[in-house]
């Protein structure tokens, strides 16, 4: 991939090792994209005589999100990308697959890479993903 520009909204610099072994930060563009999420109980089920209550969280669409532009990628959180797969295929994630982390925090030291989400594969081979 040539000619892209990365956009990070993440907060927060990313710092990645390049395919040389160098580490370079990308830092934050000052813009955020974050989930409103709710918490729903869809129901119950019965089990050994009592009821279990079922829970799913639901995201809202966000209507601060970036537009599409053409050689644009945009690294938002893992959730984001996550939960926007099926319509954006611009918004990508820091890999934190094999990340060296910083003593005692939950943030990495620098990540091997960026990642696009997960996609699913029909049974012909062929993306299922959605376009907006």
């Amino acid at each position: 991939m040539t000619g892209i520009t990365l956009i990070n909204c993440c907060g927060h610099e990313i710092d990645v090792m390049t395919g040389e072994g160098r580490i370079i930060s990308i830092p934050p563009s000052g813009s955020m994209i974050r989930l409103v999420v709710e918490d729903v109980q869809v129901g119950e089920t019965a089990f050994c005589g009592e009821q279990i209550p079922i829970f799913q969280e639901r995201y809202h669409d966000s209507k601060l999100l970036p537009p599409r532009v053409e050689g644009v990628l945009y690294i938002v959180p893992k959730l984001v990308a996550t939960v926007y797969a099926g319509v954006r295929d611009d918004f990508i994630y820091p890999d934190t697959k094999g990340a060296t982390w910083r003593k005692g925090t939950t943030i990495p030291e620098y990540v091997p890479g960026l990642r696009f989400p997960a996609t699913l594969m029909t049974k012909s081979g062929e993306e299922e993903r959605g376009k907006v």
